[in-house]
């Protein structure tokens, strides 16, 4: 940053002119930044300016009151533009800050002023021994100008006073004007018309203005052509970058549809608001809304369970999904209202809205549906290709006919289809979804976590030219297809950091507790875990790029080696037999899904067990004890997900264990073999079931308020779960043939664990036999995506910081 001492004229004006122009930019869109400072301006080696962390403040911790470091001694409120109220850092305040007055764009001036004053002197402007000094000297102290470096322009020194004028009303009134001023220093154009522009005239422009007002009475014309110069001059001028993150507020997880630590944000078409979901501390899962130009979200009420929410076209409403339902509501108040019925068990994935009040969205593993957003009936838009397990996350296109979507068979890729037929094309190959951008005519996509750009004509519907890379670590992980960013009409971009990158997640053993008590293994994209039956070895699916392969860790060497060897493909979802001398596994590697086998010795080729039809993937859920079945998950032509067994001897028929209208997933048998726990969606929600495999059996459920991926302790008398945000346990008893599940009880915070119902519904821990230890796939702590840190990213006039 530039907080680095005296900075030469010559450096200090080109630093100057893009610091305002990025307040310029920001105000022009109504936001204030409210804490311009050295630490938060960037300078690049190409001698780019970045203003970082616009409506970006930190709560102050009050042990840190009298800090003597008062550059860094920021003082906050949730709604830091009205009155009583403090914000900012003290050491930049203005002075209607210091007093907790009511602040616009003029705080930002003062703060530009002290600023460049502190680059030309190399010294503090306002300074004290803690905060309650350092604001007295802002509102009392007078800065002394003869501390200027020698051969400081006159009209510098002016623009300086001008931005430190303690009455507002004498203070600069736009910060385009010490823009232009500076320009003029930068051409070296004379200072004659210094008197008559920001010195006597706050407003240079209106200044233009009146100039021009006498040759109004002579004719029209020439104050039209004024205007389109003045227009052409904007224009020639690229609207700076800006960028500031929205981190985890206290209490609150920031979540993707059921998965916690995970971030998708959706910026409102006008650019001033960012929607997502998030839990607060008692699990209640919310939407939430943050106005760029505001310092903390806040909650819509009644959007309880709501996920994966987009924006009307005017950002008046939000629509979004829970179990079963779309929902739409107004982000200024008002009840939810239901737009219409999903499939069965449902949580849609992802809509879009057009000006003619038509949603099309996601409705499980079928085509797209769409619906009126006044309300009505769902209908659904063409068919399945062969193999293809569902479209999601549509997004329209600026005629509000055309969209585009994620789907495929054989490879996840970008489509375009039309309301007005069944026809679709394929448009180019990513891991997620897809949307354009107006501003820059560009399609922005996800591959190996990196966004990317790429030119599409709207009349061709086709891509052209290079691909430009936008971000890095762009969350895309969590589903198929899933969309974790966003633009605006306006320009804006705003994304999810997430765990797209290679490694960044740490196998990670944790007490009951939730305390980490050790590790296995280097950092990797681990999805999925299976402990061995006797504990010395972990079989685990490490993803790599578009692909992956299973892998086999020593628990107490912690050295990895490979079991399969075709990392352009995905071979996931790893189960060890009964035994421990093999291990089961879905993969794809071939072009067709199956499930597979190999020892774990490496003393044979692998071998396919089962190739299942009507379906682009079967996921393995367990081995029954007794060695006779493998449990696997698929999707049915008109359910949502079963689960299946297939017979390991005589012809390996497979046949449905889980079947109906609902979701049932993350199958597994108890040690005993007398019991299949599972989840299900059947009552709205998804929950733990425990079904006896006895003929005729019951089935209870053991969950409390949603719950999904469980496990067995060794002995069958304990079953774990992940649900609202934290690992829980029940304790079972039997009488008979009766099941007595206790009360579920809460062990500890599962944030960072990366398991996900809806991507191949793999474990990503496991249990030791004595139920005293979890190993888990766990975020790295203090990265990108930590445990329960996502972080959402918003960047203004985002395509002019690409460089093709």
């Amino acid at each position: 940053h530039i907080a680095r001492g005296t900075i030469p004229i010559a450096e200090v004006l080109p630093i100057a002119r893009q610091i305002a122009e990025a307040l310029e930019a920001a105000h022009e869109q109504g936001i204030v930044h409210r804490d311009l400072k050295p630490g938060n301006i960037k300078l690049r080696t190409d001698g780019t300016v970045k203003v970082l962390d616009f409506g970006l403040a930190k709560a102050m911790d009050p042990a840190g009151a009298s800090n003597p470091n008062v550059s860094h001694s920021p003082t906050l409120t949730h709604q830091g533009t009205q009155a009583g109220m403090i914000i900012g850092t003290a050491a930049y305040m203005s002075p209607e800050q210091a007093k907790g007055k009511a602040v616009d764009k003029r705080a930002d001036i003062w703060a530009f002023g002290v600023v460049l004053y502190e680059m030309l002197t190399g010294r503090r402007a306002f300074k004290g021994e803690d905060v309650s000094e350092t604001l007295a000297s802002v509102l009392k102290d007078t800065l002394p100008m003869d501390a200027l470096p020698p051969g400081t322009p006159p009209r510098l020194k002016r623009l300086i006073e001008r931005c430190l004028e303690r009455d507002l009303k004498n203070r600069l009134r736009d910060i385009g004007e010490a823009r232009f001023e500076i320009s003029k220093i930068e051409s070296g154009a004379p200072d004659s018309s210094m008197a008559s522009g920001i010195a006597a005239v706050p407003n240079a422009r209106a200044a233009m203005v009146s100039r021009a007002l006498p040759w109004a009475v002579a004719g029209i014309a020439t104050i039209a052509a004024l205007a389109i110069g003045m227009a052409w001059f904007r224009a020639a001028v690229p609207a700076p970058v800006a960028m500031f993150v929205i981190p985890p507020q206290e209490n609150l997880t920031i979540t993707a549809g059921s998965r916690a630590g995970a971030s998708v944000p959706v910026i409102s078409p006008d650019g001033r608001t960012v929607a997502f979901t998030a839990r607060d501390a008692s699990g209640r899962q919310l939407i939430w809304l943050r106005p760029i130009d505001s310092l903390a979200a806040s909650p819509l009420a009644g959007t309880d369970n709501g996920a994966y929410p987009f924006w009307s076209p005017d950002s008046r409403f939000l629509a979004y999904a829970i179990t079963g339902k779309l929902m739409r509501v107004g982000v200024t108040g008002g009840p939810p209202q239901k737009v219409c019925d999903l499939n069965p068990g449902i949580i849609s994935r992802g809509g879009s809205w057009n000006h003619d009040g038509v949603l099309i969205f996601n409705n499980g593993p079928a085509p797209l549906y769409r619906a009126p957003a006044s309300g009505g009936d769902a209908t659904v838009m063409g068919k399945l290709a062969d193999g293809e397990g569902g479209r999601q996350f549509p997004a329209f296109l600026p005629d509000g006919r055309h969209f585009l979507y994620s789907g495929g068979a054989k490879e996840h890729a970008v489509y375009v289809g039309s309301l007005d037929d069944d026809t679709t094309t394929r448009v180019l190959s990513a891991e997620t979804g897809a949307t354009y951008d107006t501003r820059s005519g560009r399609v922005l996509f996800v591959r190996n976590g990196t966004l990317l750009a790429q030119a599409f004509d709207l009349k061709t519907l086709t891509v052209s030219g290079d691909t430009v890379t936008v971000a890095e670590h762009v969350e895309s992980a969590v589903v198929p297809g899933l969309v974790a960013f966003s633009v605006s009409d306006t320009g804006a971009l705003a994304y999810g950091i997430g765990d797209s990158a290679e490694s960044g997640f740490q196998l990670t053993w944790v007490d009951r507790a939730g305390k980490t008590v050790g590790t296995v293994g280097p950092e990797g994209q681990y999805r999925g875990v299976s402990i061995s039956p006797d504990g010395r070895q972990v079989a685990v699916h490490r993803h790599d790029g578009e692909g992956g392969d299973i892998w086999l860790i020593d628990v107490a060497r912690g050295t990895p080696s490979r079991l399969t060897f075709d990392i352009t493909q995905e071979s996931a979802t790893p189960v060890w037999s009964p035994d421990g001398n093999r291990v089961a596994y879905s993969s794809n590697h071939d072009g067709k899904p199956g499930i597979w086998v190999k020892a774990v010795n490496n003393s044979g080729a692998e071998e396919r067990l089962f190739e299942p039809t009507g379906t682009r993937w079967a996921t393995v859920l367990d081995w029954s004890p007794d060695e006779r079945f493998i449990l696997f998950g698929q999707a049915g032509l008109k359910t949502r997900s079963d689960v299946w067994q297939l017979a390991l001897s005589g012809s390996r028929q497979a046949q449905p264990r889980l079947q109906s209208l609902f979701g049932e997933d993350h199958a597994q048998f108890s040690p005993d073999g007398q019991w299949l726990a599972y989840n299900s969606s059947e009552s709205g929600a998804a929950e733990v079931l425990v079904q006896s495999t006895a003929p005729g059996g019951g089935k209870w459920v053991v969950s409390s308020g949603g719950g999904n991926a469980p496990r067995w302790r060794g002995d069958s008398g304990e079953l774990f779960y992940i649900g609202y945000g934290k690992m829980w346990a029940v304790s079972l008893a039997t009488k008979g043939r009766e099941l007595i599940p206790a009360l579920p009880k809460a062990l500890f915070d599962q944030s960072g664990i990366d398991n996900n119902v809806g991507h191949s519904s793999y474990f990503s821990y496991d249990v030791a036999k004595d139920g005293q230890r979890f190993l888990m796939s766990r975020r790295t702590a203090g990265g990108e995506g930590a445990p329960g840190k996502a972080t959402i990213v918003v960047v203004l006039n985002w395509m002019n910081g690409i460089k093709p």
